[in-house]
C-alpha cells in the first residue's frame, strides 16, 4: 500500500514537472514567463557568477532567461552587469532581452538611470537603441528626458534616437536645444542640426527661421512624408579660416576623440606634387606621409578646446598608446606631451588595423575615432598573406553595435613613392581602390565621413 502511494506521488510529481515545462514553453513563445519563488534570485546569481568568471556563454544564457521572465527587477539585473561584459559578444542577446521585456517593465530602470548625474553611457546608449525601434509614448519620454539631461554625451545619444524615430514631437525640443547651443561648434550641436534636417527635410541657418517654419507648418507637418536626404534650405558651409581644430581639413567637433594613426612601412613614402615629373622633387621630405601625419596631428591637438579630452594610438603590426589611462584633458601639459609623441612617430611594419580597433574600443569614454591610413588592412601569417577588409568591417560592426561611436576615415589615395635612401627607393605604394572602398564603408556605417588625402 505504501509503495502504491509512493508511485502515485511520483506520478503526480512527474505530471507537475511536465505541466510546468509545458507552461514555460507556451509562455516563452509569446509573453513573459512567470518565475517561481527563488528562480529569479538563482538567475541573478548565475549572471553575477558568469560576469565574475568572465564566462560570456553562461552570461548570455542568463540574460536570455531574464528577458523571458516577468520579474519586475529583470531589466535592472541585465543593465547592472552590462558595463562589465564584452559589448561585441553580448550585444544581440541584451538587445533581444530588453525588447522582449518591453517598455513598461523597463520604465522604472530607465527612469532611475536617467535620474543620475553621470549615468553609464553604454547602458544609456543601449536603452536608447531599444527605444529607437518602439513607437510608444513611454520610450519617447526616455529620449526626451535624455535630451534634457545635463550630460552632453547623454543628450547626444538621445538626439540619435529621436532622429532614428523621426519624432515629430521632438522637433520643437530640438529647435530649443539648437537655440541653447547657438554658436557652439560641438558634436552635440552638429548632431542636433543633423537630426532636424533628417526629420524635417529643412536646414535653416537662423533660429528665427526654424521658429517661423515650425509655427506655420508644425500642426500639419508629417515627418513620414519627408524624403530622406531632402533639404529645403542649404546651410552655408563653415568658414575655412575659422580657428577650429582640423585634421587634414576635417573639422573635429568631438570632445572625446581618439586619433588612430597608421605608421606602417608604406607611410615612409611621399606623395609627389602633380607637376613634378617622376615625383622626385626637392620637397619630398615635407610630402612624406609620416611627416605629414605627424605635423597635422600635432596641429590638430594644439587647437583642441580646453573642455576636450583626447588620446592617440599609432599602429603597424604593433600599437603604441599615447595615454595608457585613456582620454586625457586638452591642457597645455598634455598637448605638449602629445606633440612630442606625434613628432616621435616612425613608419615601419604591416597594417594591422584589426588589432588597432580592438585597442581603440577598449576605452569606454571615447565617442569619436579618427582613422588615418594609407593602405588596406593586412596580415602576414605562416600560411600566407591576407587582406582583412571583410573581417574588420564585421569586427567594427560588432564592437560598435551598442557604443555607436562616430568613425571618420582619412586615406592617402594616390600612389606614393619611396624616397631616396630607402631600401625600396623609387618604388610606388599605397592608395588603391580596396582601401578607399573600405574607408568609405567604415565611415558611412558609423555616422562619420571619409576624406581623401592627396
Amino acid at each position: 500500500m505504501l509503495g502504491g502511494l509512493t508511485d502515485g506521488m511520483n506520478s503526480m510529481s512527474h505530471s507537475y514537472r511536465f505541466l510546468r515545462l509545458l507552461i514555460v514553453v507556451v509562455l516563452s513563445m509569446g509573453s513573459a514567463t512567470p518565475l517561481l519563488a527563488g528562480e529569479f534570485d538563482d538567475l541573478r546569481r548565475k549572471l553575477g557568477r558568469a560576469v565574475q568568471q568572465k564566462d560570456t556563454a553562461v552570461a548570455r544564457d542568463a540574460i536570455r532567461d531574464l528577458g523571458r521572465s516577468d520579474h519586475a527587477e529583470a531589466a535592472d539585473a541585465i543593465l547592472r552587469v552590462l558595463p562589465f561584459l564584452p559589448d561585441a559578444e553580448v550585444a544581440d542577446v541584451v538587445l533581444a532581452a530588453l525588447r522582449r521585456l518591453g517598455e513598461e517593465r523597463l520604465n522604472a530602470s530607465v527612469e532611475s538611470l536617467l535620474g543620475k548625474k553621470q549615468p553609464d553611457l553604454l547602458v544609456v546608449g543601449t536603452v536608447f537603441i531599444v527605444a529607437e525601434d518602439w513607437r510608444g509614448s513611454i520610450s519617447e519620454k526616455w529620449l526626451f528626458d535624455g535630451l534634457r539631461h545635463r550630460d552632453q554625451a547623454v543628450q547626444g545619444k538621445a538626439v540619435s534616437g529621436l532622429r532614428k524615430r523621426r519624432s515629430k514631437a521632438a522637433v520643437p525640443l530640438l529647435i530649443d536645444e539648437l537655440r541653447e547651443l547657438q554658436g557652439e561648434r560641438s558634436q552635440l550641436a552638429y548632431a542636433v542640426r543633423q537630426a532636424l534636417i533628417a526629420i524635417t527635410g529643412h536646414d535653416f541657418e537662423a533660429i528665427e527661421d526654424w521658429d517661423s517654419w515650425w509655427k506655420v507648418n508644425g500642426a500639419s507637418f508629417d515627418p513620414n512624408k519627408v524624403e530622406e536626404g531632402a533639404t529645403g534650405v542649404i546651410r552655408r558651409k563653415p568658414d575655412p579660416d575659422r580657428d577650429v581644430p582640423r585634421f587634414f581639413g576635417v573639422e573635429i567637433v568631438s570632445r572625446k576623440v581618439l586619433f588612430l594613426i597608421d605608421t606602417s612601412g608604406s607611410m615612409r613614402a611621399f606623395d609627389p606634387l602633380q607637376e613634378e615629373a617622376g615625383g622626385t622633387g626637392s620637397d619630398w621630405r615635407i610630402r612624406q606621409r609620416i611627416y605629414r601625419a605627424r605635423t597635422q596631428l600635432a596641429a590638430a591637438v594644439q587647437k583642441l578646446p580646453g573642455d576636450a579630452r583626447f588620446n592617440i594610438i599609432s599602429y603597424d603590426d604593433k600599437f603604441q598608446v599615447f595615454s595608457s589611462k585613456g582620454l586625457v584633458p586638452a591642457s597645455k601639459k598634455w598637448k605638449k606631451r602629445a606633440t612630442n609623441f606625434a613628432e616621435g612617430l616612425k613608419a615601419g611594419g604591416q597594417t594591422h588595423t584589426d588589432v588597432a580597433f580592438d585597442q581603440a574600443f577598449s576605452d569606454r569614454n571615447v565617442d569619436t575615432i579618427i582613422l588615418l591610413t594609407d593602405g588596406a588592412p593586412y596580415h602576414s601569417k605562416e600560411v600566407g598573406s591576407r587582406i582583412l577588409i571583410p573581417q574588420i568591417i564585421e569586427q567594427v560592426r560588432k564592437l560598435n553595435k551598442l557604443r555607436r561611436l562616430k568613425i571618420y576615415t582619412l586615406g592617402f589615395e594616390g600612389r606614393g613613392i619611396y624616397p631616396p635612401g630607402d631600401e625600396r627607393a623609387g618604388q610606388s605604394t599605397g592608395g588603391g581602390t580596396r582601401m578607399v572602398e573600405f574607408l568609405k564603408q567604415l565611415a558611412k556605417e558609423h555616422r562619420g565621413q571619409y576624406a581623401p588625402i592627396r
